[in-house]
């Protein structure tokens, strides 16, 4: 079974190979996240709350089920993906672009 770590790691390791950020940023979220294993958190009981947010933002229904996570739990979100940043940008002010 993949750990969700492993997850977030292979869209880290995407954006790498797409050139969209360098090496040491990877190295630097594996340190983040090797240092912050997540939780599990069902996503059925927050999965109507994050079809809101989806059509809101005009954001995928996955990307929502994290960004609604983080709004429950009021926690930074960390993020890689420059269109979820650039659709929550000056609106949602703990995601974060990883850079």
């Amino acid at each position: 079974m993949i750990s969700p770590r492993s997850g977030v790691l292979s869209l880290v390791a995407k954006r790498h190979r797409r050139k969209e950020i360098s090496a040491a940023q990877v190295r630097e979220a594996f340190a983040l996240i090797s240092k912050c294993a997540p939780r599990l958190f069902d996503t059925q009981l927050r999965l109507a709350r994050a079809l809101e947010v989806s059509l809101h933002y005009q954001l995928s229904l996955w990307d929502c089920c994290y960004l609604e996570l983080a709004i429950e739990q009021n926690c930074v979100m960390l993020t890689a993906d420059k269109r979820l940043f650039r659709a929550t940008k000056g609106k949602i002010s703990f995601v974060r672009l990883l850079e």
